[in-house]
């Protein structure tokens, strides 16, 4: 987006009515970078230098007047040894409008749905990868929406990105999504369905249930007509063991399924306990992952041959892998947490994958005081040595961020 509409888009909500809302967010979150040089999509100098050191800065503006909504983020990155990277996102520019007592809204706005924690099945039109290190405020899509309440309910019909068409980033796909809510004693009904070209049909339903005070069930599943995979072509039968060119496609597979089922358990001491389970068929298979890993140990049986960049250049193009949000089908996660109410807020959870016997295991420790929030954090990654999570280049990350939020 031109850096100069960004600008007046913050300058707009500066200088507007004081009816309005305006909210401002400052974040800076600097990171360490623990390389895994066994790791097997580990690649050495000078092929590729590891960066240690990274930081991320944010500044989030937000205003708000009457149906008015406008969300923007400026982004400045930086990392060792490379130049400095800045960028800017209009998060959200929509608008609200009742119309025979009803909710009309067009724009681009954050379409956020499902339950889960650590993923989300029904989330089918923002596709968030809940299993990043930092969560934060994610780029909406352009909608035109209509939605109609009752006591107990929501129905929501939304046009998806009406100028793109099919696109190979599903974010920016043309598509037609509805979602309907309903609260039922205290039972959560959620259902969801959504039609593009490149996806076809998708159908799913979900809950959440409360049981007592302290114990909450949740679940969901998804249907998908078609769902797409990135495939290294060298991992076919008869393949040879280096391409020229980039070996990744994707693929087009039927009948899919996206599927979890967790529980929460909170004690009134502030200790809260979670666990979940999900499938997601759009990740790798077991026997897929095994075929990537066995490929990439017979390309790197190559080394000194005289064919050393073109194995490692085949090897970045398989780390794509690792941008998926499930490496793998099965997925469990496990996570305890302290609410400490005005001290020093702490959280543990470790996912494992059961078919290959990785995992990663996440720390944090969390302060907030008025308006501004500290974290301090620990990432590893380990398991089996033939586990997908063990391949990764980066053993572990150390990080910290600061927050501070303001508004008027």
């Amino acid at each position: 987006m031109p850096r100069a509409l960004f600008i007046g888009l913050l300058l707009l909500a500066a200088i507007s009515s004081p009816a309005g809302q305006f909210t401002g967010t400052l974040w800076v979150a600097p990171a360490y970078y623990d390389a895994n040089p066994d790791a097997l999509f580990f690649i050495p100098g000078p092929f590729d230098e590891f960066k240690n050191y990274g930081s991320r800065q944010e500044f989030e503006a937000g205003y708000r007047q009457g149906g008015f909504n406008v969300l923007a983020t400026a982004i400045h990155n930086l990392r060792e040894g490379t130049k400095p990277e800045s960028d800017e996102i209009v998060n959200e520019l929509y608008y609200d409008a009742q119309i025979a007592g009803q909710e009309i809204s067009f724009g681009k706005k954050i379409m956020s749905w499902g339950v889960g924690y650590g993923f989300r099945p029904l989330d089918v039109v923002q596709r968030e990868d809940r299993r990043r290190l930092f969560l934060r405020t994610l780029e909406g899509v352009k909608f035109v929406a209509g939605d109609y309440f009752t006591d107990d309910s929501a129905f929501t019909l939304a046009y998806i990105n009406s100028d793109r068409g099919q696109d190979d980033d599903r974010i920016d796909e043309e598509s037609l999504a509805l979602k309907y809510y309903r609260l039922q004693d205290n039972t959560d009904i959620h259902a969801v369905a959504r039609l593009s070209g490149r996806s076809g049909i998708e159908a799913g339903v979900g809950f959440s249930h409360v049981v007592n005070e302290g114990l909450e069930g949740h679940g969901s599943i998804l249907y998908q007509n078609r769902y797409n995979k990135r495939i290294n072509r060298l991992t076919e039968s008869g393949s040879p063991l280096l391409a020229t060119g980039n070996p990744i496609q994707e693929r087009s597979f039927r009948n899919g399924v996206k599927a979890l089922l967790g529980a929460t358990w909170t004690h009134a001491s502030g200790i809260s306990l979670l666990g979940e389970f999900w499938f997601d068929n759009a990740a790798y298979s077991g026997n897929e992952w095994d075929d990537l890993r066995q490929l990439t140990w017979s390309q790197l049986g190559l080394l000194g041959t005289g064919q050393d960049g073109a194995v490692y250049s085949n090897i970045g193009a398989s780390t794509e892998f690792l941008s998926q949000s499930n490496l793998l089908q099965q997925n469990l996660l496990l996570r305890i947490s302290h609410d400490s109410q005005d001290a020093i807020d702490s959280a543990l959870d470790l996912l494992y994958t059961p078919e290959d016997r990785g995992w990663t295991l996440t720390a944090a420790l969390t302060h907030e005081r008025d308006n501004q929030n500290f974290e301090l954090g620990l990432r590893i990654f380990g398991g089996h040595p033939d586990s997908a999570y063990h391949a990764i280049p980066t053993s572990s990350t150390v990080y910290l961020t600061w927050q501070f939020a303001f508004g008027f």
